[in-house]
């Protein structure tokens, strides 16, 4: 990023922020408690998040999927720019314009299968049998770690050990047997165990995976 923030000139209040769903503006969200030339912390050297609030707990994460981002430097620009409605539904378009001096485009393209690695989150059920996809592949090793709920061990299962064998990163502790993949999946794996390390009812988590 570069040491810039981005300001709010816009003479009407209205317009100094402004927020589209599916191509049409929403009226009751506006800027108009912004400040004429207020400067924020978007596009400086401070720490950027996309759908989650920095330096915040783990319970301050947006539930929703990017399909891809655009951040443009020095332009405001509308929706049409970046979508448009096709058979009744606002879809993506490419962008045919310019990212400015410190922008950028997201993709989000799977690229699992090059880098052999990828994150996935998931909510626990307390079921036995949930099973986690979104991977992109059969993993090897699967390190889990509960992001909400309460604080509990790191969890780390592979294919070598098998799946009903654990170690523990933040501990001393041997290995042990303690099931709580049933299996390493084509696309993800399958929790056999139902208690806070992996998969207690309504505890967030996530699980990086080889």
């Amino acid at each position: 990023m570069g040491s810039r923030k981005a300001s709010s000139p816009q003479g009407t209040a209205a317009d100094r922020l402004k927020l589209y769903v599916n191509g049409v503006q929403e009226s009751g969200f506006t800027g108009s408690s912004i400040s004429l030339n207020q400067e924020f912390w978007i596009n400086s050297t401070y720490h950027h998040s996309l759908g989650a609030r920095a330096a915040a707990s783990f319970d301050s994460f947006a539930d929703l999927y990017f399909a891809n981002v655009h951040f443009i430097d020095g332009q405001a620009l509308t929706a049409s720019d970046f979508g448009e409605t096709k058979n009744g539904v606002w879809v993506a378009k490419d962008y045919a314009g310019t990212f400015g001096t410190n922008g950028f485009y997201l993709t989000f393209e799977d690229d699992t299968e090059v880098e052999a690695f990828n994150t996935v989150l998931w909510r626990g059920n307390s079921v036995i049998g949930h099973q986690v996809t979104g991977v992109g592949f059969e993993p090897d090793l699967v390190w889990m770690k509960i992001r909400s709920g309460q604080a509990d061990n790191h969890v780390l299962h592979d294919a070598v050990r098998g799946s009903n064998r654990r170690l523990f990163t933040n501990g001393t502790n041997a290995e042990t047997y303690a099931q709580e993949l049933i299996s390493f999946d084509s696309d993800g794996f399958t929790l056999v165990s139902t208690d806070g390390s992996s998969n207690y009812n309504g505890f967030s988590y996530v699980g990086w995976c080889w």
